[in-house]
Parts: structure tokens; sequence; C-alpha cells
């Protein structure tokens, strides 16, 4: 009987879990993702190599794979995890080299058709850098 009632109950608190999550993707300003954000990128398949400190993400977005904020790439895949589909997302995750000259751990891409080549990664590798130096700034 109480193992029946604290499974009921679980069933009920994890969709409401979700829902509140759902609501503060891409909210806080922040560079590195929040818990949250990181839940919901891991539920698409994208692990982490370094557990114990939250990821910085660089996001793009659409066929011409374009630099947008969190706030966009968040709000763009939103509409598909709230009817529990799985949106199209790659997530990238950089070296430990590329990491030290870019600051940022992982690039992820939302509804892209652009292949994750040598030389696609060379121009998203060369705007990270050049970011990071204050020249420019991707999303």
């Amino acid at each position: 009987m109480v193992r029946s009632l604290f499974t009921a109950l679980l069933v009920l608190l994890i969709p409401a879990c979700r829902a509140q999550c759902l609501d503060s993707l891409g909210l806080d300003g922040a560079v590195e993702l929040s818990r949250c954000e990181q839940q919901v990128l891991a539920g698409l398949g994208v692990t982490w190599p370094l557990a114990e400190a939250l990821p910085i993400v660089a996001f793009r977005y659409g066929n011409n794979a374009r630099w947008v904020s969190k706030a966009e790439f968040f709000e763009k895949i939103l509409p598909w995890l709230r009817r529990g589909e799985r949106p199209s997302v790659q997530t990238y995750i950089l070296t430990e080299q590329e990491r030290k000259d870019t600051g940022v751990d992982a690039v992820a891409v939302a509804w892209s058709k652009v292949g994750w080549t040598r030389r696609t990664k060379r121009h998203v590798m060369n705007d990270l850098m050049r970011e990071r130096s204050g020249c420019a700034r991707p999303g």
C-alpha cells in the first residue's frame, strides 16, 4: 500500500517538476547552463564530460546555423519539448585545448542541416576565439 502510494505520488510530481523546469529555460542571462537546462539537453542525449561544473555552451540555430543567445535557443526548441517531442539538437563537446582557447565547453546546434565538418568546426572555433578576444559576439 505504501509502495503504491509512493509510486503514485512520484508519477504526479515528475511531470510537474519537468513543466517547472521547462518554464525556466533560458531565463537567467548566465553564460553557464543552469541545472535545469543541463537536464533538458541531457534528455536529448547530451552527456557532459565535466559533471562537477556547469557547462558553458555556445548556441547556433537554423539551416544557416547562425549564432543565437541561450534564451533564443531554448525559445526555439521549447514548443517541441512542451509537446513531449524531440527537437533536432546536436551538441559538439570541445576538446580540452579548444575549451581553453574559446572559453566554451560545447556548441549546441538546433534545426540545422549544416554538418559538423572540419571547415565548419574551424569557422566556429574562429568565431568563438574572436568573441573571446572581444572582436566579435556570437549570439
